[in-house]
C-alpha cells in the first residue's frame, strides 16, 4: 500500500497533476486519493478543472470482467512542457526573446494564447471560459489572479508575482513577459489589454491590474 504524501505549500490541484504526469500508467481517482491523501470529492474537483485547462485527459477503463468500468486520467501531449515552475516558465520565455531577438511582450503573447488555445478552438469569443482559463494557469504559475467582469470589460489582476525576488533581472523585461501572457490570452479570445497599471509594492510584490474588452 502506498504511503500519504504530507502536504505542502504546492497547491493540491498541482499535486494532482504532478502524480498524473509521474505515473507510468493512467491513474484512477482511488488511486491519487490513498497516495495523496486527498479525499475523492477533493481529486474529482482538481481533476475537473485540469480536464478544463487542457493537461489531463479522461478515458474509460476497458475491462471483461464484470463491474463498472473505472475512469483513468493521463497527462496530454503538452502537460508536461506546461507543468514547470514559475522560474522555469521565465527562463524558457527569456531564452526566446534572445534566440529570437524578439520583445518580451511578443514572447508573452505567444505563450498566452497558447494557455487559453483548447477554451478558443471551439468557437471564437468564450471569453469567460478563456479568461478563466488564463486565472487557472496564472494561479499555478503562483500569482494570486483575480478577475472582476463588467458587463463585456473584465479587470485581471495579478498579485504576488512569484519571480518578484529575481534581483538581477530587469523588472520592465519580467512585467513585459507577464503582461504579454495576459494580452496574448485576451487576444485569442476576441478580446484586447486596453489599460495596464502596475504597482510595484515591497509587501506583496508586483500587481499588474488590465482593463479587457471585446474588441
Amino acid at each position: 500500500m502506498a504511503g500519504r504524501r504530507p502536504a505542502g505549500p504546492t497547491s493540491n490541484k498541482r499535486r494532482v497533476l504532478e502524480e498524473i504526469l509521474g505515473a507510468h500508467e493512467p491513474l484512477t481517482i482511488a488511486e491519487m486519493a490513498e497516495t495523496l491523501g486527498l479525499h475523492h470529492n477533493a481529486i474529482r474537483h482538481h481533476l475537473e478543472s485540469l480536464l478544463d485547462a487542457g493537461l489531463v485527459a479522461e478515458t474509460i477503463e476497458r475491462r471483461s470482467s464484470r463491474g463498472r468500468p473505472r475512469y483513468l486520467y493521463s497527462p496530454t501531449p503538452d502537460a508536461r512542457e506546461r507543468a514547470v515552475s514559475s522560474y522555469e516558465r521565465v527562463s524558457a520565455m527569456l531564452l526566446e526573446v534572445i534566440a529570437e531577438g524578439a520583445t518580451p511582450a511578443d514572447v508573452g503573447e505567444r505563450v498566452g494564447s497558447k494557455l487559453v488555445e483548447f477554451a478558443t478552438q471551439s468557437s471564437l469569443g468564450d471569453r469567460e471560459k478563456a479568461i478563466g482559463a488564463l486565472q487557472s494557469e496564472m494561479k499555478d504559475w503562483g500569482f494570486a489572479p483575480k478577475t472582476e467582469w463588467n458587463g463585456t470589460t473584465c479587470k485581471f489582476t495579478l498579485t504576488k508575482c512569484p519571480v518578484r525576488h529575481m534581483t538581477a533581472m530587469d523588472r520592465e523585461v519580467l512585467c513585459s513577459l507577464h503582461v504579454g501572457v495576459v494580452s496574448g490570452a485576451a487576444k485569442s479570445a476576441g478580446m484586447e489589454v486596453k489599460k495596464i497599471d502596475i504597482c510595484d509594492d515591497p509587501f506583496t510584490g508586483c500587481t499588474a491590474t488590465l482593463s479587457i474588452s471585446v474588441v
